[in-house]
């Protein structure tokens, strides 16, 4: 799916789909954290992150730097696992950084 020369704005709306998720799970062990804290120990309630900047610069088409490490999880988690077997530790384009631009997952 990630090529280094072609590919879609699938790429783009993968990762910022991957983000939201992440996001969202952050924002739910939070709250279950500060749920499990004694009453007096507490602090305020946590609030929920809200869009991100990652997540902004993807729909809005800028070039975003990402790590293979995001590529890896975000592939793993749309269950595209020989995809992701590229950017896994095992994979030759491991510790890698990336830049998405455009439609195109380029070498940062």
């Amino acid at each position: 799916m990630p090529r280094r020369a072609g590919g879609s704005s699938e790429l783009r709306d993968l990762l910022s789909a991957h983000h939201a998720y992440e996001r969202e799970r952050w924002d739910a062990a939070a709250v279950v954290n500060w749920e499990r804290r004694r009453p007096e120990t507490r602090g305020p309630r946590p609030e929920p992150r809200g869009v991100s900047d990652f997540e902004r610069a993807l729909r809005a088409g800028a070039d975003v730097p990402v790590s293979s490490g995001q590529l890896f999880r975000a592939l793993q988690w749309a269950g595209r696992t020989s995809d992701a077997g590229r950017f896994s530790w095992r994979g030759h384009d491991f510790k890698s950084r990336f830049v998405v631009r455009g439609t195109r997952l380029e070498p940062a």
